[in-house]
């Protein structure tokens, strides 16, 4: 499955959630295997995000590492440009079935429906 980095990103905290539930075991198996996966784009994002900061951040007074306003629009675009980026996740959506107990609400979902695939018991 392909997913563009801000993805990744902004399905952190819902994956918190989800990982930290208690499921069934195969699902578990599954959702690790997904977790390293997210863990080691998500530190390779900071890192990058971290550099980009460096290359537009200047030193204040009080010795904090902030970007002037001069150049606040370059960083967005390269950092958006960056963001942007897909990547291969080298997983398929996992599938939970909705008898498993994690307890999201509906916006959250919104920010893993790419990553998560929900299917009904009958």
């Amino acid at each position: 499955m392909k997913l563009k980095l801000y993805e990744i990103l902004n399905a952190v905290e819902v994956l918190k959630k989800v990982f930290n539930s208690s499921v069934n075991l195969k699902l578990a198996y599954r959702l690790k295997k997904m977790s390293k996966k997210c863990q080691e784009e998500l530190m390779l994002v900071q890192e990058t995000q971290k550099k980009l900061f460096d290359k537009y951040g200047e030193e204040n007074e009080k010795k904090e590492r902030v970007i002037p306003k001069d150049n606040i629009d370059a960083y967005q675009t390269e950092l958006t440009a960056f963001l942007n980026t897909e990547v291969d996740m080298q997983f398929d959506p996992v599938v939970i079935d909705d008898n498993e107990k994690i307890n999201v609400s509906a916006n959250e979902l919104i920010a893993v429906e790419k990553i998560l695939t929900i299917t009904e018991t009958k």
